[in-house]
C-alpha cells in the first residue's frame, strides 16, 4: 500500500489489516457519497446558472420587447399627430387663402361689374340724351324752317 493511499486512510505500517480493510470500506463510502453529493450539487449548481441565464435572457428580452414596442407606439402616435396637424394646418391654410382669394375677387369683380354698368349706364343714358337734343334740335329747326319759308311765301304771295 503506497504512502498517499495511507496518508489518505491516516494509516501507519503496524496497523491491523482489519482496521485498514475498515478504514478504506469507510473511506470508500464517504468518497461515494461525497462524489455523489457533489455531482448532485454541480449538476443543481448548472441547471440554476442555467435557470438563472435564461431567466435574464428573457429579462432582457421582454424589457427590449416592451422598450422597443413603447418607442414604436410613442414614434407612431408622434408622426401620426405630426402628420395630423401638418395636414390641418395645411389644410385651413389653403382653406383661407382660397377663402380670402375669393373673397377678394368678388369684390374685384363686384366692384367691376359696378363700374362696367355704371358707365355703360350713364354712356347709354348720355348717348340717349345726345341723340334725343339732336332729335329735337333737328326738329325745332325744321318746323322754324317750314314755317319760316310758309310764311315767307305766304306773305309774298299776298304782297304781289
Amino acid at each position: 500500500m503506497s504512502n498517499c493511499y495511507c496518508c489518505l486512510l491516516n494509516c501507519n505500517t503496524n496497523t491491523n489489516i482489519n482496521n485498514i480493510i475498515k478504514k478504506h470500506y469507510y473511506y470508500n463510502f464517504f468518497y461515494y457519497y461525497c462524489n455523489y453529493y457533489y455531482y448532485y450539487y454541480n449538476h443543481y449548481y448548472y441547471y440554476y446558472y442555467y435557470y438563472y441565464y435564461y431567466y435574464y435572457y428573457y429579462y432582457y428580452y421582454y424589457y427590449y420587447y416592451y422598450y422597443y414596442y413603447y418607442y414604436y407606439y410613442y414614434y407612431y402616435y408622434y408622426f401620426y399627430y405630426y402628420f395630423y396637424y401638418y395636414y390641418y394646418y395645411y389644410y385651413y391654410y389653403y382653406y383661407y387663402y382660397f377663402y380670402y382669394y375669393y373673397y377678394f375677387y368678388s369684390y374685384y369683380y363686384y366692384y367691376y361689374y359696378y363700374y362696367y354698368y355704371y358707365y355703360y349706364y350713364y354712356y347709354y343714358y348720355y348717348y340717349y340724351y345726345y341723340y334725343y337734343y339732336y332729335y329735337y334740335y333737328y326738329y325745332y329747326y325744321y318746323y322754324y324752317y317750314y314755317y319760316y319759308y310758309y310764311f315767307y311765301y305766304y306773305y309774298y304771295y299776298f304782297y304781289y
